[in-house]
């Protein structure tokens, strides 16, 4: 398979020595890899330079927590990330932290697991789980390069509790248990302020 020759072509320092958590990618041509951190994906060149990071939230097990700004601190958990670089080497997947602004007062704010693309721009995300008021679970819309927050979904009928299941071309589904009744809805403007 390798000719005989057992020495790596190139060998890419990992960023963060201690994390032994995220699944990495090299690019075809081996000139770059990509590595899932903790708190950013980062491109590593095969002298061990940075050519960019994207950061995100931490992936340990409470949002927003302090960290000592010590790019090596691991924080407990088993949670990490993944990315993936294209077959041609020009783009990068990467499944990343994003926080959920606060609901208010009355305690944290997690995203749940159920979450996609709506389109190649949109991600959709819901906060149902975390919620333990029901009438204060949401769905948000997210920039899907930078994941920031575009704003809550505002349904006709109120607040939905359901889990999201994006389609990938524009739409997104709920079901509602009372009613036994699957939607389909189609991306309308957000509300900015974070109502519904």
């Amino acid at each position: 398979m390798f000719a005989g020759e057992r020495a790596p072509a190139v060998v890419f320092p990992h960023p963060w020595p201690g994390w032994n958590h995220g699944v990495h990618s090299v690019s075809p041509d081996g000139t770059f890899a990509v590595f899932s951190g903790q708190c950013a994906v980062r491109a590593v060149g095969t002298g061990g330079e940075t050519l960019w990071e994207y950061q995100h939230g931490c992936w340990g097990p409470e949002p927003g927590h302090a960290h000592t700004g010590d790019e090596q601190e691991v924080c407990r958990g088993p949670e990490h990330g993944s990315c993936r670089i294209s077959d041609d080497g020009r783009l990068v997947w990467a499944h990343v932290v994003a926080e959920p602004e606060p609901a208010g007062d009355e305690g944290e704010t997690c995203w749940d697991y159920a979450c996609g693309f709506v389109d190649a721009d949109t991600v959709i995300a819901s906060t149902a789980d975390s919620d333990e008021d029901r009438d204060r679970a949401r769905h948000w819309l997210l920039d899907a390069r930078t994941l920031r927050i575009r704003g809550v979904v505002a349904y006709p009928a109120g607040p939905d509790d359901s889990y999201v299941r994006p389609l990938g071309e524009g739409t997104w589904l709920t079901y509602d248990d009372g009613s036994e009744t699957l939607s389909r809805w189609a991306g309308a403007a957000p509300a900015q302020d974070g109502t519904r």
